[in-house]
C-alpha cells in the first residue's frame, strides 16, 4: 500500500517542520498527476485511529506500520466503488512524542526544514503546532476531518481541539463549498446509542470553550463554529463488533459526506487536483512558520506577489505566433487578454466568492 510522510515535527533545533514535496508524486506515480482530483480525508488521533485505518487500509496485509508516528502521513486508499483517488491523511502531530527531539533537521538543501518562527525552542507546543497544522494546511485541502475521541481523551478532548482549530483558523475567507465536515468516532457498547444526546454534548462543550475566549464575548458562537466546518456529527462504533465491521460502516459513513464535498466544490469550481494540492501545501507551510501567523487564506495562498501578470508577455507571444489569421485578435486575443488582467489575482470561482475591492486591495 503507497504511503508517503507529508510533515514532519522535529525539536532537536527549536520546533522546525519539514514538507514531503515528492508526497504526491510518490503516491500516484504511475498516473497522469495533472488529471487526479483525490479526495482527502483526514484521520486525527492515535491507537483506535490506527487500528481502524489498518482495517481501511486493507487490513494486516497494508503494511501499515505497528508504531505510532507521531507526524502526518498520507496513504493512497483502496479504491472501493470510485472513479477518483482517495486518500488518507494520518495524523498524529497533536501527540507528544519523545523521538521528535531526536530527529535531525538540515536547514538547507531539498529536505530543509522551516523554522516555526512563532515557537521557543525548549518549550512544548504540541497542541497549538497541531492545531495550526490542522487548521491552516489539513482543513482546507479535506473534504472530511475525523476525530477519534477515544485517543483525544473523549468527547470533551475532541470540543477542546476543535476550539484550539477555530481560534488558529478565524478570520478566513473559506467558501462554504471549501469547508471541511467534522466527524466525531465514539466507541459504545449499545447497538441503540443515543447520538443526538452526545451531539448535543459535543456542541455545547464547544460552544463553552469558545464563550472563554474574549474574541469572541460578543459573537454569535455557532455562527463562528460553522464558519469552519460544513457540519459536525458523531458516529458511534459499536465496539462488540469486528475492527473490520466496524472500519466498513465508518467508511460507508465517510463515503457520504466525501461525495457532498466533491459535489459542492465541483459546482464552485474549488475541487483541487494533485498539482493544485501540491503548490498549496508548500505556501501553507510557508505562512504557517512565519512570525506572526495569519489565518489561511485562499486568496493570499494561491496569489502570494498579488496582481501578478509576470508571465503574460512569454504566452502572449506564443499565442500571436499560433493565429491563423488577424481576425482572431478581436475574436479571441482581446477577450482572453482582457480576462487574464482583470482575474491575475483570482483564484478558482473567487468572482463568485469575493468582493472586488478584497481582491485588489493596494
Amino acid at each position: 500500500m503507497a504511503n508517503s510522510r507529508l510533515l514532519t515535527l522535529s525539536r532537536k533545533d527549536g520546533p522546525a517542520l519539514q514538507l514531503n514535496t515528492a508526497t504526491f508524486r510518490q503516491l500516484f506515480s504511475d498516473h497522469q498527476h495533472a488529471n487526479l482530483y483525490p479526495s482527502i480525508i483526514t484521520f486525527i488521533g492515535r491507537k483506535q485511529k490506527s487500528n481502524i485505518l489498518r482495517e481501511l487500509l486493507g487490513g494486516a496485509e497494508s503494511g501499515y506500520p505497528q508504531e505510532y508516528h507521531s507526524q502526518v502521513h498520507l496513504w493512497a486508499a483502496p479504491r472501493k466503488g470510485t472513479t477518483y483517488p482517495v486518500l488518507f491523511a494520518d495524523s498524529e502531530i497533536q501527540c507528544y512524542d519523545q523521538s521528535r527531539w531526536n530527529c535531525s533537521a538540515p536547514s538547507t538543501g531539498p529536505g530543509a526544514f522551516r523554522k516555526i518562527a512563532w515557537t521557543s525552542a525548549g518549550k512544548i507546543y504540541c497542541k497549538e503546532i497541531a492545531a495550526h497544522i490542522h487548521s491552516k494546511i489539513l482543513a482546507p485541502l479535506s473534504h472530511v476531518l475525523v476525530f477519534f475521541a477515544d485517543d483525544l481523551d473523549g468527547v470533551r478532548g475532541v470540543a477542546h481541539l476543535l476550539a484550539e482549530q477555530i481560534r488558529a483558523n478565524l478570520p478566513h475567507d473559506f467558501a462554504d463549498a471549501t469547508k471541511p465536515h467534522v466527524l466525531v468516532v465514539v466507541p459504545t457498547n449499545s447497538r441503540s446509542p443515543d447520538i443526538l444526546q452526545t451531539d448535543t454534548r459535543l456542541l455545547t462543550l464547544l460552544r463553552t470553550f469558545l464563550g472563554y475566549d474574549e474574541v469572541f464575548a460578543d459573537s454569535d458562537i455557532d455562527h463562528v463554529i460553522y464558519s469552519c466546518f460544513r457540519s459536525i456529527r458523531v458516529f458511534s462504533s459499536f465496539q462488540k463488533s469486528s475492527l473490520a465491521a466496524q472500519s466498513e460502516v465508518l467508511r460507508a459513513e465517510i463515503a457520504v459526506l466525501d461525495r457532498d464535498s466533491r459535489r459542492s466544490r465541483s459546482s464552485d469550481k474549488a475541487l483541487f487536483s494533485y498539482l493544485h494540492q501540491q503548490a498549496l501545501c508548500k505556501s501553507m507551510l510557508e505562512s504557517l512558520c512565519q512570525p506572526s501567523p495569519s489565518a489561511f487564506s485562499f486568496v493570499s495562498t494561491t496569489r502570494a506577489h498579488g496582481f501578478s501578470c509576470s508571465g503574460l508577455p512569454f504566452h502572449l507571444n506564443n499565442l500571436l505566433n499560433t493565429l491563423p489569421s488577424e481576425g482572431w485578435l478581436w475574436q479571441l486575443v482581446v477577450p482572453l487578454l482582457g480576462s487574464c488582467l482583470l482575474l491575475a489575482s483570482y483564484p478558482p470561482d473567487s468572482h463568485c466568492m469575493y468582493l472586488p475591492w478584497v481582491m485588489f486591495a493596494g
